[in-house]
């Protein structure tokens, strides 16, 4: 199952608040001051998740544009008895439109509780099964796109909420889906704490990568924004009460490889940081590692937003995994040793996913061997179709 493209897709949104929304500021906290730009509505579950933004307006909105999510889940047999109520909104900023919607469902709160419903929610809304996931607020959010459009969809208590926008301004609408999920989430916070060395001479490593993702869940979201390791090697982290795994990645650092805590290859074999107060000492060795990159193409062009997963042979688990570039290059640096990479397209493509060397399937597939040097020109072309 290909999922690490997930953690960089994340990082690659947070990045583009900052190339499309240089206006506004690039967080949203709550405010006492009212938000709504009509008489404040009765309270009702939907208008109460509606949390007031600091700076950020509702306003009406009496035409929504872009994908009808309302009539798939209100029309759909499994679902339609679950929804209780519904409310849309768009966002203003300063008074001048945001561009971006928020629609909040009512959920019925004995279906709410159920294992999954999120994934069919989801699922019944977009009418796909291949949505990403990428982590917000802590929070496992699903990501959708298509050619004009792009959401963020999550189950939150009692309210399944969508926050949409045009892709070239999916930083605001992330913006807004960050700030919605705080003002809402009650659990208690915590600073995750440690120091990451290198495992050769016990060094302090700086500037590595810390991701942190959910446990529990298939593999991997990162669930806040990731941060990274100072001059001696020290980080500190904060995240809400609940049970992680910890990534650190040697991002642009030769020599070194990824690494799972506790001094784990892969997400399935690392330990579970368990958190109900500041935890402190969560330390890795980073291992020796190398730079292994190429191309992912189709019908002689790079294929934008494919990416590229890898598995560990030895311990059999999901290591690490990044999105293409828009050129379709891609790089990731893996600790020595034996590998299968898996490449795919992005979510909605009709072109379809292989491994390397020689395979549909990891069996058929070739063992990519990471020893002294680094690996380059390890290039792809995806079968089928372009959209």
């Amino acid at each position: 199952m290909a999922v690490f493209g997930r953690l960089i897709l994340a990082t690659a949104i947070v990045s583009a608040i900052t190339a499309c929304d240089t206006t506004p500021p690039d967080t949203a906290e709550p405010s006492p001051s009212p938000a709504q730009s009509s008489p404040t509505p009765p309270p009702t579950p939907t208008n109460d998740y509606l949390k007031v933004l600091t700076g950020y307006r509702y306003a009406s909105l009496e035409v929504k544009s872009g994908v009808d999510f309302r009539s798939p889940l209100q029309n759909s047999a499994l679902l339609r008895e679950a929804v209780r109520g519904y409310t849309v909104k768009s966002i203003t900023y300063n008074g001048d439109p945001y561009g971006v919607t928020v629609e909040v469902f009512d959920i019925d709160p004995l279906v709410a509780g159920r294992s999954g419903i999120q994934e069919d929610l989801v699922a019944t809304a977009t009418g796909r099964t291949d949505t990403r996931d990428v982590g917000i607020g802590a929070r496992s959010v699903a990501y959708f796109n298509v050619s004009n459009f792009t959401s963020f969809m999550w189950l939150q208590a009692t309210s399944f909420v969508i926050v949409s926008a045009e892709p070239a301004t999916v930083g605001k609408a992330f913006i807004i889906a960050e700030a919605l999920i705080d003002a809402n989430t009650t659990e208690s916070r915590f600073f995750i704490t440690g120091q990451v060395l290198s495992a050769k001479d016990g060094n302090p490593v700086p500037d590595v990568s810390i991701w942190v993702t959910l446990s529990g869940r298939d593999c991997c979201a990162n669930v806040v924004p990731g941060v990274a390791s100072g001059p001696t090697g020290r980080y500190q982290i904060r995240v809400p009460e609940g049970d992680y795994h910890l990534l650190f990645y040697p991002t642009g650092l030769a020599g070194f490889g990824a690494s799972w805590y506790r001094d784990a290859t892969d997400f399935e074999s690392s330990d579970v940081v368990h958190v109900v107060r500041n935890t402190p000492s969560i330390d890795a060795r980073l291992p020796a590692g190398r730079a292994v990159s190429g191309h992912i193409s189709s019908n002689g062009q790079p294929v934008k937003g494919a990416h590229v997963d890898a598995y560990s042979v030895t311990t059999g688990g999901w290591v690490a995994g990044f999105d293409a570039s828009d050129g379709g290059g891609w790089v990731m640096r893996l600790a020595t040793g034996r590998y299968r990479l898996q490449f795919w397209p992005p979510g909605g493509s009709t072109l379809r996913g292989v491994w390397w060397r020689s395979g549909d399937s990891i069996r058929t597939s070739e063992v990519l061997i990471i020893g002294d040097a680094d690996l380059h020109d390890l290039d792809v072309a995806l079968p089928g179709n372009a959209l």
